[in-house]
């Protein structure tokens, strides 16, 4: 079963400056970034809110490394932003985060044990 990570924000407001990369750092390796949409009534007139949460299925683990980089680079431009990361497939989640940001071989044995 190939790995999925749902990855979430404490500032959705910047969040799309992570998963746009992200999805563009993926694109040659077989990985995807989906982008849940909430439902809204169509006869309100709501504006969308900002994403907080991605997917993201990678072909393997070995492909943790584009996940990593983008997630530092994205944090390295705010020491207020937080990611928090959950293996779907095994239940398990941490928070990143400037400061206390785990080098990629600790993320990827925590992530995938």
């Amino acid at each position: 079963m190939e790995p999925i990570l749902e990855i979430g924000t404490n500032d959705p407001s910047t969040f799309i400056d992570f998963f746009v990369p992200l999805a563009h750092n993926l694109e040659g390796s077989g990985g995807t970034v989906y982008q849940p949409v909430p439902v809204i009534d169509p006869t309100t007139r709501e504006e969308v809110p900002p994403a907080d949460h991605v997917l993201v299925s990678l072909p393997s683990t070995d492909d943790f490394s584009l996940v990593h980089s983008t997630m530092r680079d994205y944090i390295a431009g705010d020491p207020n932003r937080e990611l928090t990361l959950e293996n779907r497939t095994m239940v398990m989640n941490v928070t990143v985060k400037e400061g206390g940001f785990p080098d990629e071989e600790v993320l990827r044995s925590i992530l995938f044990p």
